[in-house]
């Protein structure tokens, strides 16, 4: 499916969109300082915003895409290990981890969306705007997929990072057009 992908806009084109959201020039210079905006595509959304989650979501699957985990880290095996008689040499590989694990290095569509709002609930002190808009958005997304739970989606052995992208953006597009 080709459909946009949202880009980020700079500072002062994100302004324009908040004051033309109807935002104050003082409120909107406030809200791009502190940092609790992602302005994507034409649109400007709070950090809160189920847009601005999925947004974030996107990005770290689009960096890495696992599944069976909500996340994966690199793990190293550094100590040789005594198999039998003889000795392994050490060895490397990826390790489930929780999705705000700063060694994270791929998510899946669940850890994606539970890292995004854990960051949306740090920038914002009104942790119930955050949840309501986990739940819409995870709402969102399964009227996509048939009303499956996500971690089920994800997980199906026949699903690809390139399937969790293209429903992404998607919903994107949808709760784009709801905005309008």
């Amino acid at each position: 499916m080709g459909g946009m992908t949202p880009t980020k806009l700079t500072k002062q084109e994100s302004i324009a969109k908040l004051m033309a959201a109807g935002m104050s020039k003082a409120q909107a210079h406030e809200l791009v300082a502190s940092d609790r905006v992602r302005v994507v595509s034409a649109v400007a959304y709070p950090v809160w915003h189920p847009h601005s989650m999925l947004s974030r979501a996107l990005e770290l699957v689009q960096s890495g895409w696992c599944q069976h985990d909500q996340a994966r880290r690199v793990r190293m095996n550094v100590q040789p290990v005594r198999f039998g008689g003889l000795w392994t040499p050490p060895t490397a590989g990826t390790a489930g981890c929780e999705p705000d694990d700063p060694a994270a290095i791929a998510w899946s569509l669940d850890g994606a969306i539970d890292r995004a709002h854990s960051e949306a609930v740090e920038h914002d002190s009104e942790r119930f705007r955050c949840d309501d808009a986990l739940g819409q958005l995870v709402t969102a997304l399964e009227n996509h997929i048939d009303d499956r739970e996500i971690v089920y989606w994800n997980d199906d052995p026949a699903r690809t990072q390139a399937d969790v992208v293209e429903l992404c953006r998607a919903v994107l597009l949808e709760l784009e057009d709801g905005a309008r």
